[in-house]
């Protein structure tokens, strides 16, 4: 069930359900994490995380990369032996600055760059092996918010910009 402003978009019918992201604001001293995982097809992960704050300042980033030699979609008896295989990196870098109790600014910077192999069908001769596709994204964002009222007046304003720019060779 969805409550709140996001209710009146879905309603009570609503199928499936609303995610809400919440990136991290770093806190307290400097601090991080290395995170590494493994899974089927040959896939492999890792993450490089950290943040901190000082001050009226906070800032936190994430670099993940995971890759996977993946499996052929298409059929193995029509003659296709080639794994369809994944490459990515995702980025995100998050700065907050809080000069005073009712003013904040954040910035965002996050992206991804992905190289996915593909098939073009499954029968015999339907399937390039040598298919893949580039996928790239820009988020850029910043977003002054001004609270007054003891906080019962919150005025935002963001701007956005996003590049994807995706190819298919």
């Amino acid at each position: 069930m969805v409550r709140g402003p996001q209710s009146v978009l879905y309603g009570s019918d609503a199928i499936g359900g609303v995610i809400n992201i919440i990136l991290k604001r770093g806190k307290g001293k400097p601090n991080g994490y290395v995170k590494a995982w493994a899974g089927s097809y040959h896939t492999y992960g890792e993450t490089v995380a950290g943040g901190g704050s000082q001050g009226w300042l906070d800032y936190y980033a994430s670099v993940t990369r995971l890759d996977s030699r993946g499996f052929s979609a298409a059929a193995v008896r029509d003659g296709n032996h080639e794994r369809d295989g994944f490459g990515g990196t995702s980025y995100m870098t998050k700065l907050g600055i809080t000069p005073s109790d009712k003013f904040e600014t954040t910035m965002l910077v996050k992206g991804h760059a992905n190289r996915i192999e593909t098939d073009d069908g499954g029968g015999s001769g339907q399937d390039d092996p040598d298919r893949y596709g580039k996928d790239r994204e820009l988020l850029l964002r910043i977003e002054p918010k001004l609270s007054l009222l003891d906080g019962r007046w919150e005025q935002r304003f963001a701007f956005s910009h996003v590049r994807n720019r995706r190819t298919d060779n």
